[in-house]
């Protein structure tokens, strides 16, 4: 499993337990002089928790990002902003907390496991003793969930090598899990303690902490018989782990339910394995008669073997389940994910090919596809696993199920190149009735199929195109008189691109200029010359003014996608000059011009095309944001996205998406970058109230707490010029209204807040006094005599 595909499954889970942490430390609250201490309690509170959240949030982006350096700056300082929380807020969310962030104990360990791995062991340190830090503050009162996460935290300790420590933290939670209020809660929580303990070696407490659930496990309702019997299992697995297979086999056998009592015995069997006791594991495996523990029970014990080496041994056990499976059917994702992180591709597809029909089949066969195309590189037997998924298809039936699994599979067979496979999954769709959108479908395979050479599969999809579809079957003879050219056959080809000529537009310019370039490419230059020129001039001759300007950018296009950087900006030329000299009411034609250009990452021709663009043509600055956000959003430029932001004159939105891209910087812990575009910012002559705020929190987290009282001057200067009435409201419709945020009172309010929350009170005051509204002036007042001492 690669680093980023590993960040993205796991690593919110530690970064969960921290925000918690963050959430419940025990810290003291801050001495306030107002009317209302609780006011101030919940308004200091309210700031905190956003930043506390802020650069929680950050910190799990930048370790899903591989950023673990500053992944871990991040999660750290939102736990030195905790420590200044009051714990009066802390008890009507703990729980409410808890339910939202619980922590996976196997996925927790498995993510510190993997950190180790990575070689990133302080990383993992800090993390986890941030963690067990806050976790410690948790009060006392909350037994079962505090007990929970000194287990989940043990488990991150034991896993960096430490067993003091996490001996330590399980001694803690064994004892807050003995005193939980509730047979049930207190089973759970000492199965829990119970089973660490045996993951970490120390059998001995293990069965003394299995002997105390048992206990308790007695007391609960007998009339809950389902958990009662799951409890006992739990119970026996503990035995089992810490090593007394009898004592184990002899509480599995009293419990009455049997799918809870023949799970128990295949946890036992598995422990047996691992405690090589192979005679004893085969046997206890035999017992079973019933087919989903059978299938778990040999799955887990022959994956166990597989990854020992122990091939033969491990094959038996598959077996044993592939039977299983043939008789009871497919058991699910996590049976596949269980396999194919084991690497064991070749037994999976044995248990599919036996399995019954149905959704798991077709969901298991689509998951191997992807696994054979993306793990082992091998798109031929991919493919073979995707055929296999459609033929399976037939036995799911509801009808909505297929039509799902249809276009999964016709999605997959794309990105797989099988397109006949592709165009069989659309024609299912279309017989049934199911399709939401059959002829841009086929003209997508179509398309597709030509540019990756499969002629023969492009045509037959081009087939499927209604005619009167004049737009997509031009789009698929074009693709499609290209590969061709790519193939060399240019007679063909020739031939071809004058299907799209029903009426010379731009979809024949651009196939006729991508056929000269190819006629370029194999050294046939004189051709080559004769056909960009035809193109040219089929273009020129275009008489819908939006469509000539489309054909003639096409030919620019084609020159940039095929790196012939100066032709590209010769025949850009008109275009820019024809833009230049239109009224703003006929520039609608701009959109599919620069989203062309973006289309192929040409931002910088696109940022000529709208510079282009007479300055009072109010689409012109959207444009440019369209391209902000594609380049950060989807392309993660922030280099390019800064460069398309600068072209920009002045303004607010200019320093506001300056501000942005600084954001995303710090985030991704380069600091350099973001301080160099913040002080370019602060030499702007227009930035907004609201930028010089989240510069100044910015400054803050930067550390440079000298430079934020200087910004909010600034914001105080531009807040003044803010005309209107100083409070205003918006009006939804004609009975609903909402403060204006932006009118100069709401400004003014910020600015006060932010002085007092940055240790100037007196600049704060002299704001807050500005009021003329004394409502404004004494909500303001209020708030700003919280921070008087902060």
């Amino acid at each position: 499993m690669g680093i980023q595909q590993f960040m993205y499954r796991y690593s919110h889970r530690w970064l969960a337990l921290a925000c918690l942490g963050s959430l419940v430390w025990l810290g003291v609250a801050l001495p306030v002089r107002s009317q209302s201490p609780q006011m101030c309690i919940n308004e200091k509170n309210d700031y905190l928790r956003y930043r506390i959240t802020e650069r929680t949030e950050w910190g799990r982006i930048a370790l899903d990002k591989g950023y673990i350096q500053s992944a871990v700056e991040h999660l750290t300082q939102g736990l030195e902003l905790s420590k200044a929380t009051d714990s009066n807020i802390r008890a009507g969310i703990l729980e409410n907390f808890i339910l939202e962030n619980g922590v996976n104990i196997d996925e927790g360990i498995r993510e510190v496991d993997t950190l180790i791995k990575l070689g990133d062991t302080a990383a993992a340190r800090t993390v986890l003793t941030s963690a067990n830090t806050l976790v410690q503050g948790i009060p006392d009162d909350y037994r079962f969930e505090k007990s929970g996460l000194l287990t989940k935290t043990a488990a991150g300790y034991a896993a960096l090598g430490e067993q003091t420590t996490a001996l330590e933290l399980l001694s803690q939670a064994r004892q807050l899990a003995a005193n939980v209020q509730g047979a049930g809660l207190q089973t759970t929580a000492l199965t829990m303690v119970g089973r660490q303990y045996a993951a970490v070696g120390a059998g001995a407490i293990a069965i003394e902490v299995a002997n105390q659930a048992l206990q308790q496990a007695e007391t609960i309702n007998p009339q809950d018989s389902d958990r009662q019997a799951q409890t006992l299992a739990a119970i026996a697995v503990i035995y089992a782990e810490a090593g007394d297979i009898g004592q184990a086999l002899q509480l599995a056998k009293s419990i009455e339910q049997p799918y809870a009592q023949e799970n128990a015995m295949g946890s036992i069997a598995l422990s047996a394995a691992r405690l090589g006791q192979m005679d004893q594991a085969a046997d206890l495996v035999q017992q079973l008669t019933l087919d989903e523990p059978t299938i778990e029970a040999s799955k887990n014990i022959g994956v166990y073997l597989a990854k020992r080496d122990d091939q033969a041994q491990a094959q038996l056990y598959f077996d044993q389940a592939i039977t299983a499976i043939a008789n009871h059917g497919y058991p699910g994702p996590l049976f596949t994910e269980t396999m194919l992180d084991a690497g064991l591709s070749e037994t999976t597809m044995k248990a599919l090919a036996v399995a019954p029909g149905g959704q798991f089949k077709v969901d298991g066969l689509m998951d191997l596809a992807t696994y054979y195309a993306n793990v082992e590189n091998n798109k031929a037997v991919a493919s073979d696993a995707l055929q296999q998924a459609m033929t399976a298809t037939a036995e799911v039936e509801q009808d909505y199920m297929q039509r799902d699994l249809w276009e999964k599979i016709y999605k997959r067979a794309i990105e797989l190149e099988n397109y006949d496979l592709a165009l069989a999954a659309v024609d299912m769709l279309v017989a049934k009735g199911l399709s939401f959108n059959e002829i841009e479908d086929y003209t997508t395979i179509a398309v597709a199929a030509a540019k990756s050479g499969q002629i023969e599969s492009a045509l037959k999809a081009t087939e499927q195109i209604d005619p009167s579809y004049i737009a997509n079957t031009n789009r698929a003879w074009g693709e499609i008189a290209v590969a061709y050219a790519v193939a060399g056959d240019f007679d063909t080809a020739f031939a071809t691109v004058e299907k799209t000529k029903s009426f010379p537009g731009p979809d024949y310019v651009r196939a006729l200029v991508r056929i000269g370039l190819q006629q370029q490419q194999g050294g046939l230059l004189e051709a080559a010359d004769v056909t960009v020129e035809q193109a040219h001039q089929v273009a020129q001759a275009i008489d819908n003014e939006p469509d000539q300007l489309i054909a003639l950018n096409a030919i620019a296009l084609e020159h940039a996608r095929m790196g012939l950087t100066e032709a590209a900006n010769n025949f850009l030329e008109p275009v820019l000059v024809t833009l230049k000299a239109q009224s703003t009411d006929d520039l609608w034609m701009l959109q599919p011009l620069v989203e062309a250009w973006a289309e192929i990452g040409e931002y910088g021709f696109a940022v000529q095309m709208l510079d282009a663009v007479p300055e009072e043509y109010p689409e012109s600055p959207r444009w440019k944001t369209w391209l902000v956000d594609r380049l950060i959003e989807d392309q993660e430029d922030y280099a390019t996205a800064l460069e398309v932001i600068e072209s920009r004159e002045d303004s607010a939105i200019k320093a506001l998406e300056m501000v942005r891209v600084a954001e995303l910087y710090f985030r991704d812990g380069k600091t350099d970058q973001t301080l160099k575009i913040l002080n370019r910012v602060a030499n702007a002559s227009e930035v907004g109230v609201d930028q010089w705020l989240r510069m100044a929190e910015l400054y803050s987290y930067l550390g440079q707490t000298e430079s934020i009282v200087p910004l909010l001057d600034r914001a105080f200067e531009v807040a003044k010029t803010v005309p209107g009435e100083e409070s205003q409201v918006i009006y939804l419709r004609e009975d609903l209204a909402v403060d204006d945020e932006q009118d100069r009172g709401s400004l003014y309010e910020k600015i006060a807040v932010a002085y007092g929350r940055n240790g100037s009170y007196d600049r704060g005051l002299a704001v807050a006094e500005q009021l003329q509204d004394t409502l404004n002036r004494n909500q303001t007042m209020d708030r700003l005599n919280c921070y008087r001492d902060f």
